[in-house]
């Protein structure tokens, strides 16, 4: 049996001077890990908008699985530039998905067998 990593927490879009790119600190833990043949999964929430439906749909394509709540709050966003010495002050936008939301009932059906990975911002979780 594969051991399970479940990255838990925020899930936005880094909004670069290139382009967006899914971030947050679990679901890159997640897909990273994946990379190295362990069955991944992210927990977290997006909006019930566009963004969130990008997310998911990209994803899909990506991980074994996902356990994505959608709620009531905009998809999370932090833009990211470079500074005039080349630091990259991020710009976290307050009041989104990924931060406060229920847990999916879903995660009771995660494999049994599991390492879980909690990090990232997400201020409460309730379940």
């Amino acid at each position: 049996m594969k051991t399970t990593v479940v990255g838990m927490g925020e899930l936005l879009w880094d909004v670069l001077t290139e382009g967006k790119r899914i971030g947050g600190a679990p679901a890159n833990f997640a897909y990273h890990v994946s990379q190295f043949g362990f069955d991944s999964h992210v927990v977290s929430a997006v909006g019930n908008d566009a963004d969130g439906d990008e997310i998911v749909e990209v994803l899909r394509g990506k991980l074994e699985g996902i356990e994505v709540a959608r709620v009531p709050f905009p998809t999370g966003t932090v833009q990211v530039s470079l500074d005039a010495a080349g630091v990259p002050p991020y710009e976290i936008k307050e009041g989104v998905a990924g931060i406060t939301f229920r847990l999916p009932h879903d995660c009771a059906n995660l494999p049994p067998r599991r390492v879980l990975c909690v990090s990232g911002r997400l201020h409460s979780v309730a379940r």
